[in-house]
């Protein structure tokens, strides 16, 4: 805060100025006249200094000089200059003290008066004597923290209720080496006493003894068997005598008879011809196998014919015109095509249609067919392109793309070739 001499004229600057919309351009066209501009002085007085001199500072946008009247500065206080207007910047205020004459005198005076006057002739201590004194004032409070503590230590030393005169007394309270020994002697001598007493003739360890004894006795154990051999003979009697004992025998003689009966079924099975029967089967699994074994030759012929292209090369004469008309004419078209016709195979001819996907094991076709694994298992020849005369088999048929999956080939095949399913 800056200081003013009451009743003096003085130029002091105000800012920064700033846009009010984004709060933080310099506004260099502020005028005093076209804003609320006012001075607040101590004890509630306003004045309107819109009239007063305003000049912006050089090469400090934002930032402009007032200047304060003798009647400016006329009141003993705090004095705030206010400048605002909320449709061009933001508020601004600035907030000085005035304070009389010959205190600012003395503050801000010449070097033959005030304190201006008496720094001016101010002679420092040197380093030397600063040492010196911070050395005996540093000697002097340790000195007097070194009392302060030795006092509180007396004090407590001397307070039997808490603190160290307290701890002290628990100290003094600790027996001896020999008053402890003495008690230890005193105190063992009495439980050994104890413990005579209870092993005497009658005494709690005797008779717990007596006790345990009593449980282990040879004579009570026998008195136990002898009421376990009871026990069983009354139950073989009545198993075998009475009433009841006389059914439970029948049931036993009756499960003797049943397992006589199994064990001679047993015997017959085993006199029977079953290995017999087995070996007839046998025989017959062994006509099958070789059934099954000439099936599986048959089988890799195919898949032979198949890899190694034959079919291909038989139809390799094919008419394209005759394969990819709608219309079979028997007396132009290739034996093998009339062989397939006359066997009932359907030939299906379509083109490869272009797409991005195609490649060495499917590709996109103008195919009608929307059901999927429609051509699974069939055949695929082509008949034009650079896969011409080559066959592959259909691993699968996506009937909503028009997409087959086949069997690696050796080129992607191009748009348009043409190909025929058998």
């Amino acid at each position: 805060m800056q200081i003013l001499r009451k009743s003096t004229q003085v130029i002091v600057r105000v800012g920064p100025f700033v846009d009010v919309g984004d709060g933080f351009t310099p506004q260099t066209d502020i005028t005093l006249s076209g804003n609320e501009a006012e001075l607040l002085k101590d004890a509630s007085v306003e004045v309107d200094i819109s009239g007063r001199t305003w000049a912006a500072v050089t090469n400090c946008r934002g930032w402009y000089d007032l200047t304060l009247t003798i009647d400016d500065t006329d009141t003993v206080g705090l004095l705030t200059v206010v400048v605002q207007d909320d449709s061009d910047c933001l508020p601004v205020f600035r907030d000085f003290q005035v304070v009389g004459a010959v205190p600012f005198d003395e503050l801000f005076g010449g070097a033959a008066a005030g304190i201006a006057g008496a720094l001016a002739t101010y002679d420092p201590p040197t380093k030397s004597e600063m040492d010196t004194g911070h050395g005996l004032l540093a000697t002097e409070v340790k000195q007097d923290i070194i009392d302060t503590v030795a006092d509180g230590i007396q004090t407590d030393l001397s307070n039997a209720t808490d603190g160290l005169g307290a701890l002290k007394i628990l100290i003094d309270a600790v027996p001896t080496a020999a008053e402890t020994q003495a008690e230890m002697e005193e105190n063992g001598a009495s439980i050994l006493d104890t413990l005579r007493d209870d092993l005497a003739d009658g005494g709690r360890l005797d008779l717990l003894i007596d006790a345990i004894k009593a449980k282990t006795d040879v004579g009570a154990t026998e008195a136990k068997q002898d009421i376990i051999d009871t026990n069983v003979d009354d139950i073989e009697t009545a198993v075998i005598t009475n009433a009841a004992g006389t059914d439970i025998a029948a049931d036993i003689i009756a499960v003797k008879a049943e397992t006589a009966l199994i064990v001679a079924d047993t015997n017959e099975l085993q006199t029977d011809n079953i290995p017999g029967a087995i070996s007839t089967h046998d025989g017959k699994l062994d006509t099958v196998d070789g059934v099954v074994d000439t099936i599986l030759v048959d089988t890799n012929e195919l898949q032979g014919l198949i890899a190694s292209s034959k079919i291909a090369a038989q139809v390799k004469g094919l008419d394209d015109d005759v394969i990819t008309s709608a219309k079979y004419d028997e007396s132009t078209a290739h034996p093998i095509t009339t062989a397939m016709q006359k066997a009932g195979t359907t030939l299906v001819t379509a083109a490869v249609a272009a797409d991005g996907s195609n490649s060495t094991t499917q590709f996109k076709t103008d195919l009608s067919e929307v059901t999927d694994d429609h051509y699974n298992g069939r055949i695929v020849i082509f008949t034009s392109g650079n896969l011409q005369n080559q066959a592959t088999d259909i691993t699968d048929y996506d009937g909503t793309n028009k997409i087959i999956t086949v069997t690696a080939m050796t080129e992607i095949p191009a748009a348009s070739n043409t190909f025929v399913i058998v």
